[in-house]
């Protein structure tokens, strides 16, 4: 139980290192007649740096849109670098999706709690107040179910929308030990 968790983070560390290390090392040998280790994983730092430098500013942000556009219209490469995109951005800022708290309802039927992310409070025709609520699915946060809920029938989790992503994300592995989901009074939603 101690030393799984340092194993496991070394061999994936060491991984990366040597993943980032080949991939320059054609280019090593050729010019320097030899292979010096470090050089795949400093580049690619440089990299990084030199490409957030450029993304900041202007003509650099237009470049990158463009290469953007161009990528996601690449049949099964754009699905794919969109749908990582979306995550990231879901992951790095929950809050740019609009997301104000993080409430817990019975889903998809009495007894089997689910949560999602309030995103409006609305007021229904007969003048019941409803949420709209957006319960995301696992492991990708940007694709989900959008429900409007009474709101006496919703309980506040008391998540913060990081620690919530962070459990869809995860599957459930990465829940707070304070995070006990339980019926609000009343009766339940069932579909």
């Amino acid at each position: 139980v101690v030393i799984a968790p340092a194993l496991v983070t070394i061999w994936i560390m060491r991984f990366i290192f040597h993943f980032l290390d080949a991939w320059l090392r054609p280019v090593e040998v050729r010019i320097f007649g030899r292979y010096i280790p470090g050089t795949g994983l400093l580049a690619t730092i440089v990299l990084v740096y030199l490409v957030g430098l450029v993304a900041a500013h202007f003509i650099g942000r237009g470049v990158i849109r463009g290469t953007e556009r161009l990528i996601l219209r690449l049949p099964l490469i754009g699905d794919v670098y969109g749908s990582s995109k979306q995550i990231m951005e879901a992951v790095s800022n929950p809050q740019a999706m609009g997301f104000r708290k993080v409430v817990s309802f019975d889903f998809p039927r009495p007894g089997i709690r689910a949560f999602g992310f309030v995103t409006r409070e609305l007021a229904a025709q007969t003048g019941e107040r409803l949420y709209v609520i957006f319960m995301p699915t696992t492991p990708n946060p940007t694709t989900g179910f959008m429900l409007y809920l009474p709101v006496e029938l919703v309980q506040e989790t008391g998540l913060s929308i990081d620690q919530a992503i962070k459990m869809v994300v995860s599957g459930g592995m990465v829940t707070p030990d304070s995070f006990h989901p339980e019926a609000p009074s009343g009766s339940g939603v069932s579909i």
